[in-house]
Parts: structure tokens; sequence; C-alpha cells
């Protein structure tokens, strides 16, 4: 399984060497799981989904929620100077800014619920995470183990291996190439 965190969540589940597609083909919207009813409006429309919580614009959206609490924080200090950004939140945290490790660490709690339900539902052997919002991954990856070891059932919980992309933020157009592959080998873009 493939999660790709950026502006949104997006992801592909491949299956017996083949990638998932549903039924019309849109199969690998994880970002769109809710994950807490009430929480957040999504981009789409919906409340609560994991996409809210746990992208890079949640990043960004916590981020500045966070700053406002602890204004002599970096973060705090940021928000004051211009509108603060995931990225601006990643990188505060790789520079040990607390305000924004405590923001990148709940995110990937949220993550970690959402990823819990995906090994539940799927039992993945392994779960990757990339794109642009996993700049500063192993905390986030850290707290999301947690969330899947309490919340997901043995023996996926147990055996599941939760790994960053080496791919870089590129992986997804990676994969969008490789989707759009025909079956003689040649590229349908």
């Amino acid at each position: 399984m493939f999660v790709g965190l950026g502006t949104g969540i997006g992801g592909g589940i491949v299956f017996d060497g083949q990638l998932l597609q549903g039924a019309q083909g849109a199969g690998g919207e994880l970002g769109h799981v809710t994950v807490q009813a009430t929480g957040p409006r999504c981009a789409c429309g919906n409340r609560g989904c994991l996409e809210a919580f746990a992208s890079g614009s949640a990043i960004g959206r916590r981020g500045r929620q966070v700053a406002s609490e602890r204004p002599d924080s970096a973060l705090g200090r940021l928000v004051a100077q211009r509108e603060v950004l995931g990225e601006d939140v990643t990188r505060l945290a790789r520079d040990g800014d607390e305000a924004a490790l405590s923001v990148v660490k709940e995110v990937g709690r949220w993550l970690g619920i959402g990823l819990a339900g995906f090994v539940n539902v799927f039992n993945p052997d392994v779960v990757v995470v990339g794109g642009g919002a996993m700049k500063y991954g192993e905390p986030m990856l850290e707290r999301a183990r947690e969330e899947i070891h309490l919340r997901a059932l043995p023996p996926g919980r147990d055996l599941v291996e939760v790994k960053e992309a080496t791919l870089s933020p590129n992986s997804g157009v990676i994969g969008a190439a490789a989707l759009a592959k025909n079956s003689s080998g040649t590229y349908l873009l």
C-alpha cells in the first residue's frame, strides 16, 4: 500500500502484483476515509476525512493554530510575519522547534488512525508513506506506528511494515506513469 501525503492524500494498493483500481477506476482515495465524523471540513466537502487531519494542508492549518497558542515558539514568530505552510512546520520541526514538532506528531497520530483502518481492511505486508509532507517523516511515522499498534488487529498490526518512500516526493508521479503504461509496454500518455 502506498499513501501519498501532499496538499491532499492519495494512494494506491497493489494486490497480487496488480494495482487495485475499483469498479470505476477510482480506487485508492485513501484520504477521504472518515476518521472523525465531526472533524474539520475537507476540501471534498465532507467532515473529518483523513486528508483534513494528515495532509500537507492540514499540517499548515494545525501549525497556524498551534502558533497562535505558542507565540514565543519559532512557529509563533513565523506566523506573526506571514502565513505558515505545511512545509514551514516540517522545516521548523526538523530544526528542533517544539511547537512545530508537536504538530508533526499530532499529524502522525491521525495518520496512524487512518492507517490502522487500512491495515484491518487490506492486511498489507508494507505501507509506504511518501509525498512532499514527509520531509520530516520519521517522527510522524513513529507516532503513526504507535497508533497502528494500538488500533489495528493482530496479526496485521504485528506484521505490517510502515516505512517512508525512497523515491522522494516524485513517487506519486512515478506511480502514475507506471499506471499509464499499457500491457504492451508502451505509455498511454
